[in-house]
């Protein structure tokens, strides 16, 4: 059963980061908070305290968690039919199941995942753009945007499900075409529920 859903949680958690680094750019990286190092940079760098504070603020102006969740919702019908085109159809009880594993996971992340975009984001961005973005999004259009978010996602969801089969076929014809994929083992036929 772990492995069955192994497939379907990796693509669930590599779907969400694409689409929420395709969406945020300045958020794709991985950074450790410099409050928990002991080389801490905002020591150094008495801005990076700033920074760090307007990170925050664009983020919560962003509905960051709510936003994780609401793309993680969009996605998941085509997670589980990629799930069930690898390992068999799954039963209604196993589509909860690991819909709510994904929600609960992600939800339990996220406060890691703003720390980590926080701290990349003081780290990249100047005073001045942090600034700027944090006023965008607590403007009334960029609430506006943020609010619509949710909507995008939900209309991206049909064409992302349509296209996952093509997506799966380039990646194993362009893989193969490196490797002599004949040596790989085969993937365990469907499983009936």
């Amino acid at each position: 059963m772990i492995r069955r859903f192994g497939l379907a949680a990796a693509a669930a958690a590599g779907l969400l980061s694409a689409n929420l680094a395709a969406a945020e750019p300045a958020m794709s990286g991985k950074a450790t908070d410099g409050a928990e190092r002991a080389d801490n940079p905002s020591r150094m760098d008495p801005g990076k305290s700033r920074r760090m504070a307007l990170a925050r603020r664009y983020m919560e102006a962003m509905h960051y968690r709510q936003t994780v969740a609401g793309v993680l919702k969009s996605l998941m019908p085509a997670l589980l039919d990629n799930a069930g085109s690898h390992y068999g159809a799954l039963s209604e009880r196993e589509r909860k199941a690991l819909t709510d594993s994904c929600l609960e996971a992600m939800d339990a992340l996220t406060p890691e995942m703003v720390d980590d975009a926080v701290a990349a984001m003081s780290d990249v961005l100047t005073e001045d753009e942090l600034t700027q973005l944090a006023a965008f999004y607590e403007s009334p259009v960029g609430q506006s945007i943020v609010a619509k978010n949710a909507q995008i996602s939900a209309a991206m969801a049909g064409p992302m499900r349509a296209m996952m089969p093509k997506v799966s076929a380039q990646i194993l014809k362009r893989f193969c075409a490196r490797i002599d994929c004949s040596t790989l083992p085969k993937p365990p036929p469907p499983q009936q529920s």
